[in-house]
Formats: C-alpha cells, sequence, structure tokens
C-alpha cells in the first residue's frame, strides 16, 4: 500500500514536471479540421465545444498529450496536442493577406486617382497656361496695334496742326494780298479816271486850237479878198 502512494506520488511529480505552464501564448486549431474542447484528459470526456481550424487559443498549460486552453468565451479545457500550433494556420493568414491586399490594392486606387487627378489637374493647368499664353499674345498684338495708331494718330495730329498753322499764315497773307489788291484797283481806277480827263482835256484843246486856227485862217483870206 505504501508503495503504491509513492509510485502514485512520483506520477504526479513526473506529470507536473512535464507541463510547462505558457500563460497568454496564443496557439491555433491546425488547418482543415475541427477538434473537440473536452473537460478533462481521460478517455471519457465531455465535449464542452467544436473547435475549427484558425481558433485562437490561450494557453493555460500543456503536457506531453494535452494542451490546457481558454477560448474567447471564456470556457476552458484540453485539446490533444497534436491538434494544436504555434504557427498562424493558412486560413487566418490567407485572410490577413487577402485584407493586406485589400487595403493595399485601396491604397494603390487611391493613389491612382489622386495619380489621375494630378495628372488632371496638370493637364488643366497647361491648358490654362496655353490659353493665358494665347491671350498674352492677343494682349501684345493689340497693344502693339493700338501703339500704331497712337501713333500714327500722333504724327497726323501734329501734321494737322503744321497745316491749320499753314492755312491761317495763307488767310493772313490772302487778307494782306486782297486788302493790296483792292487798293491797286482803287488806285488802277483813280488813275484810269485821271488818263481819261487828261485825254479828254488834251482832245479838247486840240479840237479847239484847230478850230482857232482855222477861224483864224478864214478871216485871213477874207481879208484879203477885200483888199
Amino acid at each position: 500500500m505504501t508503495f503504491r502512494r509513492t509510485d502514485l506520488f512520483i506520477l504526479v511529480l513526473l506529470l507536473l514536471l512535464s507541463a510547462s505552464p505558457a500563460l497568454a501564448e496564443t496557439r491555433y486549431v491546425v488547418d482543415q479540421i475541427v477538434v473537440n474542447l473536452r473537460d478533462s484528459k481521460a478517455s471519457q470526456y465531455n465535449t464542452l465545444k467544436n473547435l475549427k481550424t484558425g481558433t485562437a487559443l490561450e494557453v493555460l498549460e500543456e503536457d506531453s498529450r494535452f494542451v490546457k486552453v481558454r477560448i474567447a468565451s471564456g470556457e476552458e479545457g484540453y485539446i490533444l496536442k497534436q491538434y494544436v500550433t504555434k504557427k498562424i494556420p493558412s486560413p487566418i493568414t490567407i485572410s490577413r493577406l487577402e485584407k493586406e491586399r485589400d487595403s493595399l490594392r485601396e491604397k494603390l486606387e487611391r493613389l491612382q486617382q489622386d495619380n489621375q487627378a494630378q495628372t488632371e489637374l496638370k493637364s488643366s493647368a497647361e491648358d490654362e497656361l496655353e490659353e493665358m499664353d494665347k491671350a498674352l499674345i492677343q494682349s501684345r498684338q493689340e497693344l502693339q496695334a493700338l501703339t500704331e495708331k497712337y501713333e500714327d494718330l500722333r504724327f497726323k495730329s501734329e501734321h494737322i496742326v503744321q497745316l491749320a498753322e499753314e492755312r491761317d499764315l495763307l488767310d493772313a497773307e490772302h487778307s494782306t494780298l486782297s486788302a493790296e489788291v483792292e487798293q491797286l484797283r482803287k488806285e488802277t481806277d483813280g488813275y484810269q479816271r485821271s488818263e481819261a480827263i487828261r485825254w479828254f482835256l488834251a482832245g479838247g484843246g486840240v479840237f479847239f486850237f484847230g478850230w482857232l486856227i482855222g477861224k483864224i485862217s478864214r478871216k485871213s483870206r477874207r481879208d484879203g479878198f477885200y483888199r
């Protein structure tokens, strides 16, 4: 009887030594399997829950055959060690990779959209710059045309002023010449009247002297006849 107690003590000690606690360590149910979360290590046990591949397990303790775990719902039980792994199962890895891929894809799409927006913005800016260049060229051309027109008008205005001055000078000269011509006309008219009078008087004198000479001649002939 004593031997049996000693054997039992040694057996329990060996079990305790072989059991290595791993608190807060997370392990998973292996790939593509459904395992039982059992209430004991014995061959006769009750199934607490069926655990699918990828179920996270908080390890409480373990030995050579079983791992005592706690699941997310707080239930605790035993699982055969062969169905537990530290490696993240493929479905979880795939799911994480898919999420990362989707996240990267969304980022890529946003970047592409941003790039497209930047491209459109750049294209719009280039179009606006081209329109501004055209408007600037047109403004310069209009400014050049206005400058030429202004210079032409300024030249013409200066020429018009010069012509006006020359016209005023010619008007003054014309007025002076007109006055001189009128004076000459008056003087000419007076001269012509004087000449006419002189010619009239000269003609009258000739006629008078001729008449007087003729009269004297006739008288002389009469006196000679009476003698």
